[in-house]
């Protein structure tokens, strides 16, 4: 069971939650500030998290995505209780076993599915929740895959090819980004105004 937590009378910026790897898993955070006194606003199997803009948390799950605003506190059903924020939406991505990452960008809503044993970018207009766009991203490896998109372009990693797989936000394939220090990208974060932080190991 994974929690998305926050800092009781602060704000905090979760960039990313546990996620499952055999028998261990790994975690990804940036918080603003040490954790202290926390309570729990989300509990269950979360993929990735992401600021949604406004009040608005979007999560990651299988099938979909939900949306979290942070004005409006409901009684949690967590085991260890405290007040979580109210689910305001539930999207499904028609095919989606399960939604990677996910990241807001310009009023849309850029999720990496995997999709019959494939990855897929799916983009949602970000007032309305329809889906707007698709494209499959080849040659990787459906498993521990991460995006970030930053000027007009969408950024996967790819730890097998040990680079960046570089779309359009139109969903044009351009040339990936390889690196000599890369070893295997994993994660990214965007760090604007322009720039993306790559997670490596």
């Amino acid at each position: 069971m994974y929690t998305l937590l926050t800092r009781v009378g602060h704000p905090i910026r979760l960039k990313h939650v546990i996620t499952p790897c055999g028998a261990g898993c790994f975690t990804g955070t940036d918080f603003q500030y040490s954790l202290g006194d926390y309570s729990v606003i989300l509990e269950g199997y979360y993929y990735d998290v992401t600021d949604g803009g406004g009040h608005n948390i979007l999560v990651s799950r299988e099938g979909g995505f939900d949306v979290l605003d942070t004005s409006k506190v409901s009684e949690s059903s967590s085991s260890v209780g405290g007040s979580g924020y109210e689910i305001v939406k539930s999207v499904t991505v028609k095919w989606a076993g399960y939604v990677e990452s996910i990241q807001e960008y310009e009023n849309y809503i850029y999720t990496l599915c995997v999709v019959y044993n494939q990855f897929q970018v799916v983009v949602f207009d970000a007032n309305t929740y329809v889906e707007v766009n698709r494209w499959s991203v080849p040659e990787l490896v459906p498993y521990n895959a991460r995006l970030a998109v930053c000027d007009e372009k969408v950024y996967i990693t790819d730890h097998t090819h040990k680079q960046l797989t570089v779309f359009s936000t139109d969903g044009k394939h351009l040339p990936n980004i390889t690196h000599s220090s890369f070893i295997k990208p994993s994660a990214l974060s965007v760090c604007p105004p322009h720039s993306i932080i790559i997670c490596d190991y």
